[in-house]
């Protein structure tokens, strides 16, 4: 049973403000207990990491202010990985990241956060990677996205493509084929 599923929020936040040294890395989800992390309480901590489905949720600036510490150089966003899409990183996605670093960035110039590089984890599922739109290669948002940060000093990482933009305009030809082929036996 995972930690959050058995422990109250507030004794949480009660241990964590008592020992504020001990967490070095925290993978923040959908419970009560991500609300309680104010990475600059916790002296140790070094990265953070977020599920991809946390954006639709929280907003980008929500999770910025939790991030702002001296000591928290990275964070790690995580889209799902089980049956993703590749529009599974589309313009909500990239808007949200957009926002979360101008914020970082630009609202918090008195500041001096520690966060620096966020790392995106966006890796495809073979098996369900049917284009819907031949211009929408996903990467092209990222390096988009990845020359913004760098203008703002903040360095984007991320997995590299598993499939070519060749590739990716290749499957959608297919996927149009397919399309085709079913909408001719439906009406036959």
């Amino acid at each position: 049973m995972a930690a959050e599923a058995i422990v109250d929020k507030y004794l949480f936040s009660a241990w964590l403000k008592a020992h504020p040294y001990v967490l070095r890395r925290i993978i923040l989800g959908h419970s009560p207990l991500a609300a309680e992390l104010h990475a600059a309480r916790s002296r140790n901590l070094r990265t953070v990491t977020c599920p991809g489905s946390q954006e639709r949720s929280v907003p980008p600036s929500t999770i910025a202010e939790q991030l702002l510490s001296p000591t928290v150089p990275t964070f790690v966003w995580n889209l799902p990985f089980h049956e993703m899409a590749c529009e599974d990183f589309g313009e909500r996605e990239e808007n949200w990241l957009r926002g979360m670093a101008k914020f970082i960035a630009v609202a918090t110039p008195d500041l001096d956060p520690a966060l620096r590089t966020i790392q995106l984890n966006l890796d495809p599922d073979p098996h369900h990677f049917l284009p819907t739109d031949p211009e929408e290669y996903p990467w092209d948002r990222i390096t988009r996205l990845e020359q913004e940060m760098r203008v703002l000093g903040l360095e984007l990482k991320y997995t590299p493509p598993n499939v070519t933009r060749e590739e990716y305009e290749e499957l959608y030809c297919v996927s149009q084929r397919i399309d085709d082929e079913r909408r001719d036996t439906a009406i036959a």
